[in-house]
């Protein structure tokens, strides 16, 4: 056993789609990268990549892609897998509302531009049927549409103040 086998601390096996599983190999599992040292191995992009963990509990990957590295002088042969977690928790994007003032160095994110797209959109209809002056409401969204179009609101949103 090489020094780089006995880093191979995980024990995994790969599931096909039809759910058939292989043996257990031994592997060094880093994140979403897999390196197994057994050259009997065999897995396909695609296949679920089984983790075992010590609570008897599984940990589950879809195999993005496999590699094969017929080693080098010190480096036995190995396959190199790259993963993507199945079974994590993903947090859902919040809703958050933020009031800046004085300030120059903004950045908007968090997978809220259509909110901002919708929120403008829904903030023009408000003005086209506000109980005010026709003159009044012609003057807001104008301003608002000079808002749209100043260079650092530009920059923060991005392309999709053109459109609205």
């Amino acid at each position: 056993m090489s020094e780089f086998e006995a880093l191979a601390k995980s024990t995994i096996c790969i599931e096909q789609p039809d759910q058939s599983r292989s043996k257990w190999y031994k592997a060094v599992l880093n994140g979403d990268s897999c390196t197994i040292f057994d050259t009997s191995f065999e897995a396909d992009a695609g296949d679920t990549l089984i983790r075992q963990l010590p609570n008897d509990r599984e940990e589950l990957f879809e195999i993005i892609r496999v590699d094969y590295s017929e080693g080098l002088e010190m480096i036995p042969p190995s396959f190199k897998l790259k993963l993507d977690k199945l079974n994590q928790i993903r947090r859902k994007p919040s809703s958050t509302v933020v009031n800046i003032s004085g300030s120059s160095n903004i950045q908007v994110g968090d997978h809220n531009v259509q909110d901002i797209k919708n929120s403008i959109t829904a903030l023009h209809h408000l003005i086209d049927r506000a109980d005010s002056d026709p003159a009044d409401r012609e003057e807001a969204k104008n301003l608002l549409a000079r808002l749209l179009r100043h260079p650092v609101v530009v920059a923060v949103l991005g392309g999709i103040s053109t459109g609205l």
